[in-house]
C-alpha cells in the first residue's frame, strides 16, 4: 500500500480525533461547572485526551514525512 492511499485515511481520522476531543473536553468543562464531575479529573482527562491526540499526530506527521513508523525508512 503506498503512502498516498494511506495519508487521506489517516488526515481524516485524525481530524476526527481532534473534534471529539474537542466535544469531549466541552462536555466535561459543562459537567465539571454543575459540580458533576471534579476539577481534578477534568484536568486529568483533557491531559491524557491531548497526550494521545499528540501522539496520533506524530504517527500522522511520521507518515507525511516518508516514513513508515513500523518499518523504518
Amino acid at each position: 500500500m503506498l503512502y498516498s492511499d494511506v495519508f487521506p485515511l489517516l488526515e481524516a481520522m485524525s481530524n476526527d480525533l481532534l473534534a471529539r476531543c474537542k466535544e469531549i473536553a466541552s462536555l466535561r468543562t459543562q459537567l465539571s461547572k454543575v459540580g458533576l464531575f471534579p476539577d481534578s479529573e477534568l484536568e486529568c482527562d483533557i491531559s491524557c485526551v491531548y497526550k494521545d491526540f499528540k501522539i496520533w499526530r506524530e504517527f500522522v506527521d511520521t507518515y507525511y514525512n516518508g516514513i513508515d513508523p513500523f518499518i523504518g525508512e
